[in-house]
């Protein structure tokens, strides 16, 4: 079986022919004969795009990987934060300070060091937001973004102007109080870019994450003290990502490499409403309907620039 992201299988397809797994050192091509996405991205996709819950996707190969192919075990235990993360990756290329200018490359997968943060929960208001948060340090303090998204200017403006200090969710924030600073791994450090989606991160050798979406802010709010280095999402210094958290799914994965997967390849052809992905790039706006799910203080400040990688 293989662990993938949920919209790498519905990013605007309407259906799923053929799905390869090329095996490493030459050692021949296995293909797929059925798939399952968690019900939870498709019930909420349409409604908060690339930022739905359960952006996890399982595919069964036609026969067992041969011997000698590395298989790797889920991370289980829910205490992700804080801890060194390896993460790998076949998307765009680039540095730090410029972002991601070089293309993906399907043959070549890069690696580097990465830890996470935070949950997505405090910054969207609903505890089915579980997805693990990483940002992409420079090594300075000017581009460690953990901390400036997760300041009460963010999570509660309302307490502060009303003098009532870090009351509720505040108090979640690692990074108020400047305790969960981090300036990142130095040239090891990694942030994911297009192209990456569905690869993983790695906690003392199992997977913990799911590699899903990537956020910065609106380049209208751009403002010198921002930490992302460039203006807009790029993949540049100073911008967050998101992993789908593998230990709250460790429970449906588990069901579907037991019991067999949901959906056939090739996929029988749909007859229903066609499929509302988000697609390879496209912002969310905080709309009445996005607020149900976004915080308010992120209504409040922000429009969030949105971008998925695009289905190798």
């Amino acid at each position: 079986h293989i662990l993938t992201a949920g919209h790498c299988l519905r990013n605007g397809a309407d259906t799923i022919t053929r799905v390869f797994f090329i095996l490493p050192n030459n050692g021949g091509i296995l293909e797929g004969t059925g798939f399952s996405v968690n019900p939870l991205f498709d019930e909420l996709e349409p409604f908060v795009g690339a930022f739905a819950p359960g952006d996890v996707a399982v595919i069964e190969l036609s026969e067992p990987v041969p011997t000698g192919v590395d298989i790797y075990d889920l991370y289980r235990e829910t205490e992700e934060l804080g801890l060194p993360t390896q993460h790998y990756g076949h998307g765009r290329s680039g540095v730090g300070d410029t972002g991601a200018t070089g293309g993906a490359n399907f043959f070549y997968g890069r690696t580097g060091q990465n830890q996470y943060d935070e949950l997505f929960e405090p910054l969207i208001g609903s505890p089915l937001f579980e997805q693990l948060i990483h940002d992409f340090d420079s090594g300075t303090a000017a581009n460690d973004a953990a901390p400036w998204w997760y300041s009460p200017a963010f999570l509660c403006p309302t307490s502060l102007e009303n003098g009532v200090g870090n009351a509720g969710k505040c108090n979640v924030a690692r990074g108020q109080g400047g305790q969960y600073r981090d300036k990142g791994f130095g040239e090891f450090e990694v942030g994911i870019a297009p192209g990456d989606s569905g690869g993983p991160g790695f906690i003392d050798g199992k997977i913990a994450g799911v590699h899903s979406f990537g956020f910065t802010y609106f380049c209208g709010f751009y403002t010198a003290s921002a930490p992302d280095a460039t203006c807009g999402l790029d993949s540049s210094y100073g911008e967050m990502a998101g992993d789908a958290r593998v230990s709250a799914n460790a429970d449906w994965i588990d069901a579907q490499v037991a019991d067999g997967v949901s959906t056939p390849i090739p996929e029988p052809q749909a007859t229903g409403s066609a499929s509302t992905s988000v697609g390879d790039s496209a912002s969310l706006e905080i709309t009445a309907q996005g607020r149900y799910f976004m915080s308010q203080a992120t209504a409040r400040h922000l429009r969030l620039e949105v971008k998925t990688a695009p289905t190798n």
